[in-house]
């Protein structure tokens, strides 16, 4: 049987509409959890706790770039996390399809790092707001 695995090499991620250079490492979600709401009552019938389904929270999206202190998408990200502003994300998938998720979100995690023998780099950290649109 042929494999039906995708190579996630080439998944682009794009700040208002341009794209973020020198992603490494992921980017990975946005994950979903939904809340659960204890709803059982004393004259719920099994005796088990009874659930509706609350609030849905889209997660993060975590990645790590090849960090250019020069490069305007780079420092827009330091520059959107200490304004506290949302902006619009979209991660296009190298599927036949071409899959974009666009979402907004607020930059929760800027941590530049710079090893004596490594390149520089920075891990980020997305923090979903809202529902993620998949196309």
């Amino acid at each position: 049987m042929v494999t039906a695995a995708k190579p996630a090499y080439g998944t682009l991620l794009k700040r208002n509409g341009t794209l973020i250079p020198g992603v490494e490492i992921g980017p990975s979600g946005p994950s979903r959890s939904m809340d659960a709401i204890q709803a059982t009552s004393h004259d719920s019938a099994s005796g088990y706790k009874e659930f509706i389904g609350g609030l849905i929270d889209a997660g993060s999206v975590p990645f790590s770039i090849q960090w250019d202190p020069d490069n305007a998408q780079h420092t827009g990200l330091l520059t959107d996390m200490n304004a506290r502003t949302v902006q619009t994300f979209a991660l296009t998938y190298p599927d036949t399809g071409a899959t974009i998720v666009t979402f907004t979100a607020l930059v929760v995690k800027h941590e530049p790092d710079a090893p004596v023998e490594g390149k520089l780099m920075m891990a980020c950290e997305l923090k979903v707001s809202g529902l993620p649109v998949y196309s």
